[in-house]
């Protein structure tokens, strides 16, 4: 079986991680990466519209605040949602089936 993109990276909003709780809806998939010291945070990830299909990003914010970043890249794809009339990614896949699994350690 061919994974999706939502089978390897987490759904805002929907599986646990950085985005969970940045952008609800389940219309995007994304990877979050911040060097605090540098003052550099990023989002890549793909959005789900039925304008436009699928939308993939990248943005890289260097200089700001990160919570000020964060905010900003929200925005952005905020407003790709909004003008792209957001359409959630299927539930399921991987990386909710194995949030919602048990893992017992052997000793």
């Amino acid at each position: 079986q061919e994974l999706t993109l939502p089978d390897v990276l987490p759904v805002a909003g929907r599986d646990p991680g950085t985005l969970r709780d940045r952008l609800t809806g389940g219309a995007v998939v994304g990877k979050t990466g911040t060097i605090g010291s540098l003052s550099v945070s990023a989002l890549a990830g793909r959005v789900r519209t039925r304008r436009f299909g699928d939308v993939t990003f990248a943005i890289i914010d260097r200089g700001l605040p990160v919570p000020e970043a964060h905010r900003r890249q929200d925005a952005f794809v905020r407003f790709i949602l909004s003008e792209g009339e957001a359409n959630p990614f299927p539930r399921g896949g991987a990386l909710a089936s194995l949030a919602e699994s048990q893992i017992e350690v052997a000793r």
